[in-house]
């Protein structure tokens, strides 16, 4: 298990220990609506993890291209100095 996994399993039981003693102390419409932005919250998640990792496919494949055009321009530059 690494940190980052281990701190967030910390930080999952420090709330479910604090939500705990405040289980009986919330209404129907208190959870209802807990409940629906729960929900929006993690649609908000899912959707910018989406675009972070659109975002990084297409650094990935810009900095790709750009390596093989370097390596081109390596090889025509040898080339033309006759080291190839």
């Amino acid at each position: 298990m690494n940190s980052w996994t281990k701190q967030a399993g910390d930080l999952q039981q420090s709330v479910r220990q604090s939500e705990t003693n405040k289980i009986d102390s919330y209404t129907d419409e208190e959870v209802r609506q807990a409940t629906v932005h729960a929900r929006e919250d993690i649609t908000m998640l899912v959707s910018l993890l989406e675009s972070a990792n659109s975002q990084l496919n297409a650094i990935r494949w810009s900095l790709g291209l750009l390596v093989l055009m370097a390596g081109v321009a390596m090889w025509l530059a040898l080339k033309a100095l006759r080291y190839i």
